[in-house]
């Protein structure tokens, strides 16, 4: 879904944006895991010798023996996986025309492409996620705008002194993009 909203972003030299995410398999392994068979571990949940985390790092062990942990604790592992990053291997890519699909990395882009990437990607995350909000809750709510205050803040320093006009700010690119997309119902412009 994302992807598919990515597809007619266009700013600069770059022509659309993609990302490559794949989950990682164990990780995988891991969710389906507490997901429908929770019931058969719950002797490491239930103690009460171990915390949460250092639960879901034995329950990781015992699903991927293979994988060597090293001095690492288990609360450290625990912790690990409860961050959400560990899960996926993505790659953004960006195409800029006859030089086709590139990594968008340090020293592919140039410093505006680069902040268009991660806004245009930020945008389309914080769009799913009201579209889902939208659909599971039957109302008209924007909440997820206040995210753009943090990336408002970063690119321009008098925001930090009026966070309003800064949400307002990123509210309106967010709003310019959806009408974009309503009005052209192909290109974003950021």
């Amino acid at each position: 879904m994302l992807n598919q909203g990515l597809q007619s972003v266009s700013f600069g030299q770059v022509n659309s944006v993609r990302l490559n995410v794949n989950v990682r398999e164990t990780h995988s392994m891991l969710l389906d895991v507490l997901s429908e068979q929770h019931e058969q571990h719950q002797d490491l949940f239930n103690s009460n010798r171990l915390t949460f985390s250092e639960a879901l790092a034995k329950l990781y062990q015992r699903l991927n023996p293979q994988i060597d942990m090293g001095q690492r604790t288990p609360q450290t592992i625990g912790e690990e996986l409860l961050d959400y990053r560990n899960y996926l291997e993505m790659e953004v890519e960006v195409n800029r025309g006859s030089d086709g699909w590139l990594r968008a990395e340090s020293g592919a882009l140039s410093t505006g492409e680069a902040i268009g990437t991660g806004m245009s990607i930020l945008v389309m995350v914080v769009q799913s996620w009201e579209d889902e909000s939208r659909r599971l809750r039957g109302k008209d709510i924007s909440p997820c705008r206040l995210l753009f205050l943090d990336e408002a803040a970063r690119l321009d320093a008098p925001l930090h002194r009026h966070p309003v006009r800064a949400v307002r700010t990123s509210g309106d690119a967010a709003d310019y993009r959806s009408a974009g997309e309503h009005q052209s119902g192909k290109r974003h412009y950021l």
